[in-house]
């Protein structure tokens, strides 16, 4: 997996992160979402510091996560990656739509730049 895209990476878990969302839509599970969301973080970490070994942690941060800010405060570590969608236009792709991934059981929203 170290030699994945971004673009590969997220393909491969996306579907993954769909089939929790609907196995749990139907219960109050807050704590099973922060789990996941948890480890979804630390394995996207792990990908990116053994694709990069040589860079430093601040230079990999800076590379595959941005920070953002919403009303009730910064909020830091959002997995994002630049791509081209389908007419070859740049955009850049974030995991997360919303405040979360699970708001709408949905990931990977382009924004074009």
């Amino acid at each position: 997996m170290k030699t994945k895209t971004p673009e590969q990476v997220v393909r491969k878990i996306e579907p993954l992160l769909g089939g929790f969302a609907n196995y749990y839509r139907g219960v109050c599970s807050k704590e099973t979402y922060e789990y996941i969301s948890h480890r979804l973080w630390w394995y996207l970490w792990r990908w990116a510091k053994r694709r990069h070994p040589n860079k430093d942690k601040k230079w990999v941060k800076d590379k595959y996560f941005r920070t953002e800010y919403k009303k009730g405060g910064k909020r830091d570590w959002r997995f994002y990656y630049e791509g081209k969608d389908r007419r070859g236009k740049r955009i850049v792709h974030n995991l997360y739509e919303g405040d979360s991934f699970w708001a709408k059981g949905r990931g990977l929203i382009g924004q074009k730049l």
